[in-house]
């Protein structure tokens, strides 16, 4: 995983709060319940996000502590997957049910708005039984308990986006993107460092056009 080997993308966060005393017991049930689930074509879900263990991409087992904590690190993996069917063959599979079904009901002058959708979702269907997979992401998270950092390995904005709700969702706590200025301050022991660099100005690093 990207923790691991590689080469190392990431963005930084800090974590708000504490996790609470039982976290071991607590975070294998609130984990397991926001697991990865497959899509599921029957219920219109061409999309999928969810924890996996750093094992593999399949292993959604959360039973114990150690399946996802590592001295004072948690260490999971957002796996999303998304089944996309080309458009134009999805146009075309559509258009051929339509003709059928009207052929097969003379009395239905025109499908209606709910009629499209039903029939649209035995296209979807029909389609993902003939074996077209999704295409699946992967990116690793790893969360120091002592020091509230946590490091998620994408710059992907939908991504980032992704953990930080199934973040605060499963375990409850905010996140703070730790843009640079904020690491500075957190290196620092000078308590006037935040007031000094409130006081600064904006320099222009370029020559204003004559």
């Amino acid at each position: 995983m990207g923790s691991l080997s590689g080469t190392l993308t990431y963005r930084r966060y800090r974590v708000i709060g504490r996790p609470p005393e039982d976290f071991k017991e607590r975070y294998s049930k609130e984990l397991a319940r926001h697991a990865f689930r497959e899509v599921d074509s029957a219920i219109e879900k061409l999309r999928s996000a969810g924890w996996v263990t750093i094992r593999h991409l399949f292993d959604t087992d959360f039973s114990s502590p150690d399946r996802f904590l590592f001295n004072q690190y948690i260490r999971l993996v957002l796996r999303i997957d998304q089944l996309t069917i080309p458009a134009k063959l999805f146009s075309a599979y559509y258009t051929r049910r339509a003709e059928a079904y009207l052929a097969e009901h003379p009395e239905v002058e025109r499908i209606s708005r709910s009629l499209e959708e039903a029939l649209k979702q035995k296209v979807r269907e029909e389609i993902i039984r003939k074996g077209i997979l999704p295409s699946t992401q992967a990116y690793e998270l790893v969360w120091n308990l002592d020091s509230g950092r946590l490091f998620f390995f994408s710059t992907s904005k939908k991504a980032n986006e992704e953990m930080i709700e199934r973040f605060q969702q499963t375990f409850g706590l905010s996140l703070r993107f730790a843009h640079p200025l904020l690491l500075a301050y957190e290196f620092t022991e000078d308590a006037s460092f935040e007031e000094a660099i409130e006081g600064l100005e904006p320099v222009v690093f370029s020559h204003p056009e004559s």
